[in-house]
């Protein structure tokens, strides 16, 4: 019987650890959801935004290709 308290004492103590390890899991888990939910993050209007920029900027190197291709095969006047 002595033996028998030994262990139903051991697995006590092993419940509570277990339940102590989840709770404290649980509490990490609930902090790092809390931290993601505050940080800033990018919203899709963002990246739209940038998007177009992008399309913008491509947009005027493209029209400068041109006119400087445009330029180089125009025959120059002679005065």
């Amino acid at each position: 019987m002595a033996t028998e308290t030994l262990v139903d004492k051991k697995s006590e103590e092993e419940e509570v650890k277990d339940k102590e390890n989840e709770e404290g899991s649980k509490e990490e888990v609930t902090a790092k959801l809390l931290e993601f939910l505050e940080s800033p993050r990018t919203t899709i209007d963002v990246l739209l935004a940038d998007k177009e920029q992008v399309k913008s900027v491509r947009l005027h190197q493209a029209k400068i290709l041109v006119l400087q291709r445009h330029r180089i095969h125009q025959p120059r006047e002679s005065f």
